[in-house]
């Protein structure tokens, strides 16, 4: 089996893409690995957004759920009056 090739495309002080042997199992050599995983990239903070959305998803979820189970007990009305000067939290 051939040895892959660093995928890395460069950065603006780098002409084209590297040509070093890949560190195994992986897409780059040992001078761009860390570059790439490097934590707060692109990569990370997508990874972070997408696990951020799915929790909101998860509670908005629940929230409805439990809206519906009182809503079908007959405890919780969506019309019901709001009185916001004397909320408390």
């Amino acid at each position: 089996m051939a040895e892959s090739k660093c995928q890395y495309m460069g950065n603006s002080h780098m002409v084209g893409s590297c040509t070093k042997d890949a560190v195994g199992g992986k897409s780059y050599c040992t001078d761009h690995l860390h570059i790439v995983y490097q934590k707060g990239t692109a990569r990370a903070k997508r990874h972070k957004e997408i696990r951020v959305v799915n929790n909101i998803r998860m509670w908005e979820n629940l929230f409805n759920e439990a809206v519906e189970q009182l809503e079908a007990e007959g405890e919780f009305s969506s019309v019901a009056p709001v009185d916001v000067d004397n909320l408390t939290f």
